[in-house]
C-alpha cells in the first residue's frame, strides 16, 4: 500500500494544477488541500524522523529538476491554488450509484 501511495503523490505533484513554480512572481504554488491538511502532512514526517515543512514534504515526491528549482526557490513565497472541486462532480457522476 505505501508504493500505491508514494505512486499516487508523485502523480498529484506532477500535475501543474498541484504544484508550479512561478519564477516572475517569485512563488510557488500548491494545491489548497495542502494547506488544509499542512499538519497531517508536517506530522507524518515527524513520524519519518524528519522536522520539516509542507514544502520538505513535497520534496519527497517530485523528479530530481524540480527538486533543484523549489531548492533554488527558497525564498519564494508558498501561495495555494483553489481546490478544483469540479473533479469530486465528476467522479460523483462516474460511480453507478450516482444515477439512483
Amino acid at each position: 500500500m505505501d508504493e500505491e501511495l508514494d505512486r499516487e503523490a508523485r502523480f498529484f505533484f506532477s500535475e501543474a494544477r498541484n504544484l508550479s513554480i512561478d519564477r516572475e512572481q517569485r512563488q510557488i504554488r500548491l494545491s489548497e488541500i495542502l494547506k488544509w491538511f499542512e499538519s497531517d502532512f508536517t506530522d507524518w514526517l515527524g513520524e519519518q524522523g524528519q522536522e520539516g515543512t509542507i514544502l520538505e514534504y513535497v520534496r519527497r515526491y517530485v523528479s530530481a529538476e524540480v527538486d533543484e528549482e523549489q531548492n533554488q526557490a527558497k525564498d519564494y513565497e508558498i501561495t495555494y491554488k483553489p481546490y478544483d472541486w469540479g473533479l469530486n462532480d465528476r467522479a460523483l457522476q462516474q460511480t453507478p450509484d450516482a444515477a439512483h
